[in-house]
């Protein structure tokens, strides 16, 4: 049986380490990123079903956004962006990616939210 692979980008090891035990508990195959350029270089080497961003440096993300845009087997990938501020990101994403406030999302809902995506 073939798991889907989501590439989860997370600068804080703790919430690295929560979201990697969610998902691998769900037989998906979790590959983390601590950083953009981290997830830059893992893009590259390997194809994932969807992308969960916990985004930290608005500036960073904004710059992540327009990459995979620009990369068309990028630009296909789910992408889940978690963000204290959703309303800053809404004009740089596609139809295909989601925006959720991290103030206000359970971690466990972000898990079966991805698991419908991948249905």
């Amino acid at each position: 049986m073939k798991r889907d692979k989501i590439l989860i980008i997370i600068s804080d090891r703790t919430l690295r380490q929560l979201y990697h035990e969610l998902f691998v508990h769900e037989e998906l195959e979790v590959t983390m990123a601590e950083s953009i350029g981290e997830a830059l270089v893992l893009l590259t080497l390997h194809k994932y079903s969807s992308i969960i961003l916990y985004e930290d440096d608005e500036i960073e993300t904004k710059t992540f956004l327009r990459l995979k845009h620009r990369r068309r087997q990028w630009f296909q990938i789910p992408l889940l962006i978690l963000t204290p501020e959703p309303n800053v990101f809404a004009t740089s994403v596609t139809k295909k990616d989601i925006l959720f406030n991290s103030l206000y999302i359970h971690p466990s809902e972000i898990v079966e939210i991805i698991k419908t995506l991948l249905i």
